[in-house]
């Protein structure tokens, strides 16, 4: 296994910025990221929702050393309430707005998964959504060259459509650490959301998150119970 360093940090309402660190995260283990910073004014070692209690964040976004599979922040119950996005340490890198401004309460955490480059840890590629309903999933999957892979969600184990059935996804950040379409032969450069009907409903772009940030991709995709999506990778 391999470490990394992660910083979070935010934006509030009130003008603070609120800031979460580890130097040394190990990748492929998904854990909680706590409040810190090198030469900054604050306590380290704290959950986010202890540390921010009654501040409302407004934007925010996760920097990775080297990749990031996700971060997101959950609610005191560990239900998922908000997606993050993130960026490399070097790039164009700019803190983003969240999808809804969110206020802390003690019991909020900030939970993150790394990835080495070229996605060596399991899993390596995250799709998180924002629903019309305010709802939020993760969903990961592990890219395996030249293998159709399914994603499933981080908090239920199941397939898009058995978690989000009669949903809307309005915002999705998607990304990957591994070049989809490498061996130019195989791949797909895009994650798509299939319909039991018969066709292709969606399709997001897969941010390379070794170099790129990841941004929400905004359009509307109506969830049914059956619907897939899935991810295919070829190296060579």
């Amino acid at each position: 296994m391999t470490t990394q360093s992660v910083n979070v940090f935010f934006q509030t309402q009130s003008g603070k910025a609120i800031s979460l660190n580890d130097e040394s995260v190990t990748d492929g283990t998904a854990q909680e990221i706590l409040s810190g910073g090198n030469g900054l004014n604050l306590v380290s070692g704290v959950s986010l929702g202890q540390f921010a209690e009654g501040e409302i964040l407004t934007h925010g976004m996760a920097v990775f050393s080297d990749a990031g599979v996700y971060a997101y922040i959950l609610d005191p119950n560990g239900k998922i309430i908000m997606p993050i996005s993130i960026g490399p340490d070097v790039g164009l890198n700019q803190v983003q707005p969240l999808c809804r401004p969110i206020r802390m309460v003690t019991g909020m955490t900030c939970q993150i998964l790394s990835v080495d480059t070229g996605g060596a840890s399991s899993p390596n590629s995250g799709v998180g959504v924002y629903c019309s309903d305010g709802s939020v999933e993760y969903f990961t999957a592990q890219a395996t060259n030249n293998t159709t892979v399914q994603f499933a969600s981080v908090q239920t184990s199941q397939s898009i459509g058995q978690t989000l059935s009669g949903k809307t996804i309005v915002k999705a950040f998607v990304n990957t650490p591994v070049l989809l379409d490498a061996g130019e032969s195989a791949g797909f450069m895009g994650v798509p959301i299939l319909s039991s009907e018969g066709f292709t409903k969606a399709i997001y772009g897969a941010t390379y998150s070794v170099g790129n940030q990841t941004l929400p991709q905004v359009f509307p995709v109506r969830i049914q119970q059956n619907d897939t999506m899935q991810i295919l990778y070829d190296s060579a």
